[in-house]
């Protein structure tokens, strides 16, 4: 089975909406649910800018010699376009897709094999890399199942780990600015 086109569904998610809500004639109802699409798909890619302090941010750890991976979890159509709108691909060593991986027969975070791939990109072992992100399961749970070395929770709105929860993050940040502190502090290693 193919990759879905996403354009497509997402046309037709506004069809369906479209009809549900009107009595509008299918043809004029095609053409607003393409238009709408058109629409929604240009105002979502133009959000897509990396701040300027992460610009930076990302510059000083390349500058620093740290390999630095994104790992983006989705169908390959939408995260290539959000990563490009963003200038991701100029600011970090390497891309790797999950849509990309499973068309490819292997797996979307947290699966460890996509970090083990992120690692043999980066030329290092896992327990030598750390995993930055925003979602508990596939970056916290999934860096820490593959080994690595830390974990960083971006929670930007003080969301609770899960109740019950095994497994903690190394570090919890509200903004992923803070990482090259995290970072001082990896390198100087424990206290004596």
């Amino acid at each position: 089975m193919g990759q879905v086109d996403v354009e497509e569904w997402r046309t037709g998610l506004w069809l369906q909406a479209l009809q549900a809500q009107s009595s509008v004639v299918l043809e004029e109802a095609a053409a607003t649910a393409a238009a709408l699409q058109r629409r929604f798909c240009t105002s979502r890619i133009e959000a897509f800018r990396f701040l300027p302090a992460v610009a930076s941010m990302l510059g000083t750890l390349r500058s620093s010699c740290l390999t630095t991976v994104i790992i983006t979890n989705g169908h390959s159509d939408v995260q290539a376009s959000k990563l490009e709108a963003c200038g991701a691909r100029n600011l970090v060593d390497y891309v790797i897709i999950g849509g990309d991986e499973v068309a490819a027969g292997r797996y979307e975070k947290p699966h460890r094999s996509i970090y083990d791939r992120a690692c043999q990109l980066a030329g290092c072992t896992p327990d030598q890399a750390i995993m930055v992100g925003d979602n508990y399961i596939c970056d916290v749970v999934g860096g820490q199942e593959a080994g690595l070395l830390a974990t960083v929770w971006i929670n930007e709105t003080g969301k609770a780990v899960p109740e019950g929860a095994a497994v903690m993050p190394t570090f919890t940040v509200s903004s992923v600015v803070e990482l090259p502190a995290l970072i001082d502090q990896l390198n100087a290693g424990p206290p004596r």
